[in-house]
């Protein structure tokens, strides 16, 4: 009687801790997913404010004079190519784990783009952005991977200034802050 209750005790011991080995790949795949779910949305969370922003003012734009500038199309156009590429790169990085580092590129194009496409969020705050760089400047980064970094790191300076103060259009220029 008390070997049978100590194999019962022994198989349930057995069967918990080989329970637990099944089940900490599962639980591994749960966090890697969710981390994606995270990653992915931090990482279209500002280009889309870029594009609902830019698409505010063509609707005004087209409001008033009931016509869309070929420049304001071609802003938008860009800001969809960045997400497209975006979530490309997060595929990339979901499916091999890893993010390939691709050829060397030239930065200073790609950051003057990232801090343009950010202006129209920067306007709204009162923050002027200005990008100076002098030579070339190449990086062993993917072109997309660097525009997300550069947008990262404009969108949280920007969001973290402190808002300027417009008491009159006039003003307007004096209250602005550059980086």
């Amino acid at each position: 009687m008390i070997l049978g209750i100590g194999a019962v005790i022994f198989a349930g011991a057995v069967s918990w801790v080989i329970a637990r080995r099944a089940v900490r790949p599962l639980g591994e795949a749960l966090r890697l997913q969710r981390q994606f779910v995270a990653d992915a949305s931090h990482e279209l969370r500002t280009p889309l404010a870029v594009l609902d922003a830019r698409l505010q003012v063509v609707q005004r734009r087209e409001q008033s004079t009931g016509a869309v500038s070929p420049e304001s199309l071609a802003e938008l156009r860009a800001d969809s190519k960045a997400l497209i590429d975006i979530v490309g790169d997060l595929l990339l990085a979901a499916g091999s784990g890893e993010q390939s580092a691709g050829s060397p590129v030239e930065a200073g194009p790609i950051v003057d783009e990232a801090a343009a496409s950010l202006a129209i969020l920067a306007d709204d705050r009162g923050v002027a952005l200005s990008v100076e760089h002098s030579g070339t400047s190449r990086v062993t980064l993917s072109a997309t991977s660097l525009r997300r970094c550069v947008v990262a790191l404009v969108d949280n300076a920007v969001a973290h200034s402190p808002r300027a103060v417009r008491s009159s259009s006039d003003s307007r220029q004096k209250d602005r802050k550059s980086f």
